[in-house]
């Protein structure tokens, strides 16, 4: 029988996260090493994925604090995913684009 785990705090799986542990995901490598080098940098832990689908084998994983979501992704775009955690108040996502007027409100 295989029994339920909570995710790992940030702090437990990172303890020299200090700040917390930031959850990167975009399908462009170049975003993730920029986003990765800047937050730990800043004192954050790192974890980052390269799709929408990715995202929540990682939640299993650990519980990061905030979630920062490109848009526009293969398989899984950044919005799927932010309807897909909507009413989970366990996670705090912010999405991003770099392209003007494409975050419609999410239904």
């Amino acid at each position: 029988m295989h029994s339920y785990q909570e995710p790992k705090s940030p702090r437990e799986s990172h303890p020299s996260a200090s700040k917390g542990t930031i959850l990167v995901v975009d399908d462009n490598p170049d975003m993730l090493d920029i986003a990765k080098t800047i937050l730990e940098g800043s004192g954050y832990g790192v974890q980052t994925a390269n799709n929408g689908l990715d995202i929540f084998s990682r939640l299993e994983e650990q519980k990061p604090d905030p979630i920062i979501l490109d848009v526009m992704m293969p398989q899984m775009d950044g919005l799927e995913v932010l309807r897909q955690l909507k009413g989970n108040t366990d996670y705090y996502s912010l999405c991003q684009s770099s392209q003007r007027g494409l975050l419609p409100p999410v239904p």
